[in-house]
């Protein structure tokens, strides 16, 4: 069995190989472009590890490149195996990929906890759950959420305020790559950019976090449903601190924007802050709904897990990785 870093010319036997392992439907079986977008890396490489034996492709596995460093940090993304005589090659893939891409850092959100996570987790990997928050519009009736009891975190005010960002200009004119390499992941401005500001399907709203001392910044995601529509945090930047005192912000975006309620996945931020930002965390034994799953939708609870070499200052959020990913279009 060869495993290998695979060419450009690869991805049709790729897609043809997750089209049948995987799911017919699937984005990255059928649209080549989108393959392309998230896969073809700043170096014009293809960002997947192959196994293959007598012209077969037996496993894969994608990862997403977000700094352009000898040692980047990479998010793992499609992750799959087939039957063979290979002794845990799911693993041997995984290895590989640490290997060759020289990676300092590599998580991958969205494990399945009873295949791979597991397996991983027995190998000397962490493997973790992402807290997910929310917060609710105060309506007589919802579409989306399933609320069988309003609950509010109540924060403070502090001046901070949100304002919505409409060019990537605006942005980076606060980010500098010495601060940006500060953070674990570290995403630069060329993956910032291809990320949120050159998707060729997602529409992403970001917000500058305005304070007297410095500016973070909030990427959300607007989706919609039953004739009703939510907002998903979907990556953050800055200080976790800063997110203190925007309960009123938050409020006013829900009425603004028609949301029914605003969540957040996330890893590393306090419950301390999140609720002084006006969120409450949904504990498993939650009795509201709280949908993540929206191509197709589904109305029901769904817990993130990941899988990470390290944890130290990690700060994880639903977009790293390919958790945010449109499903077909």
């Amino acid at each position: 069995m060869e495993i290998r870093l695979a060419k450009r010319e690869d991805i049709p036997r790729v897609m043809e190989f997750i089209r049948e392992y995987w799911g017919s439907n699937h984005i990255l079986a059928n649209k080549p472009e989108f393959m392309e977008y998230q896969h073809i890396d700043r170096n014009d490489m293809f960002t997947y590890i192959i196994a293959e034996e007598n012209g077969k492709i037996y496993g894969v596995e994608g990862y997403i490149p977000m700094n352009g460093m000898y040692t980047p940090d990479i998010a793992g993304a499609l992750w799959k195996v087939i039957p063979s005589n290979y002794f845990m090659l799911g693993k041997a893939i995984r290895d590989s990929l640490m290997e060759i891409t020289n990676c300092r850092y590599m998580c991958s959100p969205g494990i399945n906890m009873n295949t791979s996570g597991r397996v991983l987790g027995m190998y000397g990997q962490y493997v973790e759950k992402m807290n997910h928050y929310y917060r609710i519009r105060n309506l007589d009736e919802y579409h989306i959420a399933i609320i069988k009891e309003k609950k509010f975190c109540s924060g403070y005010k502090n001046g901070n305020y949100l304002k919505h960002v409409e060019d990537f200009h605006d942005m980076f004119a606060y980010l500098t790559e010495e601060y940006l390499a500060t953070k674990t992941p570290y995403k630069d401005k060329k993956y910032i950019k291809h990320r949120y500001f050159d998707h060729p399907v997602y529409q992403y709203d970001i917000y500058e976090i305005v304070n007297k001392e410095r500016r973070s910044f909030v990427i959300m995601r607007e989706v919609e449903v039953n004739h009703s529509k939510a907002a998903k945090i979907i990556d953050y930047i800055g200080e976790d601190e800063d997110l203190i005192g925007l309960e009123g912000e938050w409020d006013r975006i829900l009425e603004e924007r028609g949301y029914e309620y605003i969540d957040f996945y996330c890893y590393g931020i306090s419950d301390d802050i999140m609720c002084q930002s006006g969120f409450i965390k949904r504990e498993s034994n939650d009795v509201n709904i709280i949908p993540n799953y929206f191509e197709p939708f589904e109305a029901r609870n769904v817990d993130i897990y990941f899988v990470s070499n390290v944890l130290d200052k990690l700060h994880l959020y639903r977009g790293d990785g390919d958790q945010d990913r449109p499903s077909s279009y």
